[in-house]
């Protein structure tokens, strides 16, 4: 009897593939992988998922595990992400298919965008872009490319403020690798408990409040149908003007049209997507 058809729309690394070979499993590879998500078309997949029994992968973006997909295949029982999020996969069509989603937030998917959020935050901060640039081009402290201190110091300056909206894995993380430095930290989250807050350390507020008083916003937030677009003209209006704008979330919670506008017209500072 044959094995199980698994279909691994992005392989991940050669380990996995190999321990499921040797498990009896038949694997269709598509074209994505984990560090170039492009890849097969939604009728590319239709067809790699015919009698498919498992869809594996780390994320893709050149189509979504859809309907059309998982409809494919009468024996599909699983779609299995390698990765943190599943906004690429149609979780309503699994949900009535009977189609079992699974995700991997391992510390090293969810703890490396925390990190990154704290490298990308630093570099906006203090301009280390533009100042490496400036000194290639030999210039030294350049005005304009003075840097912004973070935290307290005894000299009465009170540190900025940043605003953290999602306080799960990522979040608290962040928050977590800000408390040394010294700043104030805000956070909004309606899904989380106030004791998480006050563990953390951080000060619970709501959005509206947190986009007012922010100096950086870092958004930690899953995407759903609730969050797409959570950022949007509205919020924006709302930011300071000398505020960043970072984006950790996975897909389109910020509406990158706004956004822009925003940018153009000076109404943030910066941004990170």
């Amino acid at each position: 009897m044959a094995g199980p058809k698994i279909v691994v729309f992005a392989p991940a690394d050669e380990e996995s593939l190999s321990l499921l070979e040797n498990a009896g499993c038949r694997l269709t590879l598509g074209t994505a992988g984990w560090t170039s998500p492009q890849g097969n078309s939604e009728d590319e997949l239709v067809t790699m998922a015919d009698d498919a029994d498992v869809l594996a992968g780390a994320t893709i973006r050149s189509a979504r595990i859809s309907r059309r997909v998982m409809e494919s295949s009468d024996c599909l029982r699983l779609v299995a992400k390698y990765s943190v999020g599943v906004d690429d996969v149609d979780i309503d069509a699994a949900n009535e298919l009977g189609i079992l989603v699974t995700n991997a937030p391992t510390e090293a998917n969810w703890g490396a965008v925390a990190e990154h959020t704290m490298a990308t935050m630093l570099a906006l901060l203090k301009k280390l872009r533009e100042r490496n640039l400036s000194v290639h081009r030999g210039v030294w402290r350049a005005p304009e490319l003075t840097a912004t201190y973070v935290g307290r110091r005894a000299d009465g300056y009170g540190g900025i403020t940043i605003g953290i909206i999602g306080l799960g894995r990522v979040g608290g993380r962040v928050a977590q690798l800000l408390e040394p430095w010294g700043a104030r930290v805000i956070a909004a989250d309606p899904y989380i408990d106030a004791q998480r807050f006050a563990d953390l350390g951080v000060e619970q507020v709501d959005l509206v409040t947190l986009l007012r008083q922010a100096d950086v916003v870092s958004v930690h937030v899953t995407l759903t149908a609730q969050t797409r677009h959570l950022i949007g003209q509205e919020q924006l209006s709302i930011m300071k003007p000398t505020a960043i704008l970072q984006n950790n979330a996975r897909g389109p919670v910020v509406d990158e049209a706004a956004l822009a506008e925003a940018l153009k017209q000076d109404g943030i500072a910066g941004a990170a997507l």
